[in-house]
């Protein structure tokens, strides 16, 4: 990086946490042939030049080239990790308001441009992936798209085809290029399935509809043992329902699309992805009251699931539609007696939800596992309330007054096991 001291006052320039004078040591220890010691210091180098974004400061723009260096460098740790910054950096700079971006950035990215693009041909796959987000979304500018077609033309790994073809889709969306919405289409009917949904989701960035009108691929796409890929995606990533969950978003404005894709999802042999079709599930109740009807066999059918946290949800969701789901009132009454726990973190059972979906249609079975609960040790309702938005994929267990409030014609069987818990029945009164 030679001598990064000798032309920037640091002192004068800002990042999160104030004064940049600390950052040309960062920059040095990122290049510390010790992988521990440069790991500690990219990790605080990032938290000081994005954090998590909302502007783009000073000393990033500062660090820019130096950035440049270190990824550029294949003697360094982590090349994929500085390219992740760098990324992240400039895609904030397209996103937030132009007053919140320095002055010095544009500028250093052009300059640092020539650098950045050739990322692509790497030969370390995950600075190819990297590449991909860094050069499609924040480095917009007509090299990106013949850079990015180019390398689409040669790549042979397989997760970075897919992520190419995100980028690509990316691209297609400021540039309005028709061309490279024609070859993206070409692809709906690739014989690779996980080509085909990269180019749904690559479509899908410039045009919504998209998906709805290839449902059944999306569905088959999932299932495949080749989804695996995309938890190696630089643009995915995550666990193996990531992909379940970012697919099925695609589909938030169609209400029959998202029925279908999530009553599809939910035959996948991987239970993560079964719990995540549920979780997809959830926002289609949420959003679009209408689908309960064809949600209701899969959420009933869910309840003998092999696996615990599948179960909880189809019993907590069949908790949430209240009345809707009365007539499977005796599915549930079989479920009230299931003690796995959700997960190991949570010590909620599959009982718990049972109960809950059975106190919302005010059935009279609710109550020898609410007097149970009431009476034991373990409550298996939350204490205090809690609100969750529409968009956050949380499902959890009510407050234990929200659950008692309405069964008012039950107080002969409940009154006495709350009062013997005094602190519930003053949360309750309340």
């Amino acid at each position: 990086m030679g001598d990064i001291t000798n032309h920037i006052v640091w002192s004068e320039l800002t990042h999160n946490y104030g004064d940049a004078s600390d950052i040309p040591d960062l920059l040095r220890a990122c290049a510390d042939p010790d992988p521990e010691t440069a790991c500690d210091a990219l990790d605080d180098l990032s938290n000081k030049l994005y954090h998590q974004g909302g502007w783009v400061c000073s000393a990033a723009s500062a660090a820019l080239p130096l950035l440049a260096d270190l990824a550029c460098d294949r003697a360094v740790h982590h090349r994929h990790e500085v390219v992740n910054l760098i990324g992240s950096v400039a895609r904030e700079a397209v996103t937030v308001s132009g007053r919140f971006v320095d002055r010095g950035w544009l500028p250093a990215l052009e300059a640092t441009r020539p650098r950045l693009l050739p990322l692509l041909d790497d030969s370390d796959v995950l600075v190819r992936r990297e590449a991909t987000l860094l050069v499609a979304d924040g480095i917009r500018h007509r090299e990106s798209v013949t850079a990015l077609r180019r390398r689409w033309a040669v790549e042979t790994d397989h997760v970075t085809q897919a992520d190419l073809l995100l980028a690509l889709g990316t691209a297609c969306a400021w540039t309005s290029d028709e061309t490279l919405r024609a070859e993206l289409t070409a692809l709906l009917t690739d014989d690779d399935l996980q080509l085909r949904l990269a180019a749904v989701h690559a479509l899908a960035k410039s045009d919504p509809t998209v998906a709805a009108h290839q449902v059944e691929t999306l569905i088959r796409a999932v299932l495949n043992p080749d989804a695996a890929l995309w938890r190696d995606s630089a643009w995915i990533g995550g666990t193996p329902a990531t992909i379940v969950h970012a697919t099925g978003a695609l589909l938030a404005a169609d209400p029959v699309a998202a029925t279908a894709f999530a009553i599809g999802a939910a035959r996948d042999d991987d239970p993560q992805r079964r719990t995540a079709a549920l979780g997809h599930a959830q926002q289609v109740l949420a959003q679009w009251r209408t689908a309960t009807d064809g949600l209701l066999p899969l959420l009933t059918r869910s309840l003998d699931d092999d696996t615990p946290e599948v179960r909880y949800r189809a019993a907590a969701l069949l908790a949430c539609l209240g009345s809707d789901a009365a007539d499977h009132a005796d599915e549930l009454v079989a479920r009230t007696t299931d003690s796995a726990l959700r997960d190991t973190r949570v010590q909620t059972t599959v009982g718990d939800a049972a109960v809950w979906a059975l106190a919302r249609q005010n059935h009279p079975a609710c109550l020898p596992g609410l007097v149970e609960r009431l009476s034991g040790d373990r409550l298996g309702f939350s204490t205090t309330r809690s609100y969750f938005g529409r968009d956050i994929l949380m499902l959890a267990q009510p407050a234990i007054c929200e659950v008692l409030i309405p069964l008012r014609r039950h107080a002969d069987v409940l009154l006495g096991p709350l009062a013997a818990r005094q602190d519930l029945a003053r949360t309750c009164v309340k």
